[in-house]
């Protein structure tokens, strides 16, 4: 039985490229994915139906300090149609245009090659290794496990951005608690310039 569509207006117009990550967090689901969007996070999921539960095929949108506040959701008639109507929504709050040009359009985040990860992954992994626990650790394994991040953010600071996704994820590393909230660098300052210079090519401007 499916669940009828409250998709908002617009759903399925031309969407704007957004990168869709698997939300393995929601392990009771048949497809869970999240994607990240300027402040907000959008989640569409299909979770099957158990005892007298049916079927739940449906999106939400997050923002806040982590995601913690639902801002909109709703049912839709498919996984696909569940992702297309969070990605509406979030157009429609940042008044995004449809018809956004080619040049702007978020592709997929590239390798970095001295780890062999995305920017989008490298990211993830900061992120949980600041999140993570480092009390059961010794003093050795916690000085290797801040070492790691170290030198992930340190990757993301000095590999160049090859598409609008790579530029995001570095503006969030060297905004965050491994760039500038942490201090100062060169580096730091280096990895600003490569973005700015990655967006004059983009827009045909001249070099900074």
């Amino acid at each position: 039985m499916s669940i009828p569509s409250n998709a908002p207006a617009g759903a399925n117009a031309p969407t704007l490229p957004i990168v869709w990550r698997k939300l393995s967090e929601m392990w009771s689901a048949t497809s869970a994915q999240r994607a990240i969007v300027d402040a907000y996070e959008l989640i569409a999921f299909d979770i099957p139906p158990a005892g007298p539960h049916p079927r739940i095929i449906a999106w939400e949108l997050h923002t806040g300090p982590q995601f913690m506040t639902g801002v909109a959701g709703g049912p839709a008639d498919s996984f696909e149609a569940a992702k297309d109507a969070a990605e509406a929504e979030v157009r429609r709050r940042l008044n995004i245009p449809t018809d956004t040009p080619a040049s702007l359009a978020l592709a997929p985040s590239t390798v970095i090659p001295a780890l062999g990860l995305t920017f989008i992954q490298a990211e993830d992994r900061i992120t949980a290794g600041l999140l993570a626990s480092t009390d059961h650790l010794t003093v050795k394994e916690s000085d290797a496990h801040s070492e790691e991040i170290a030198d992930i953010a340190q990757a993301i600071h000095e590999t160049a951005p090859s598409t609008l996704a790579d530029a995001i994820v570095k503006m969030r590393v060297v905004a965050g608690p491994v760039g500038f909230e942490g201090g100062d660098s060169p580096i730091f300052t280096e990895s600003v310039r490569q973005v700015a210079e990655f967006l004059a090519r983009l827009h045909g401007g001249g070099a900074f």
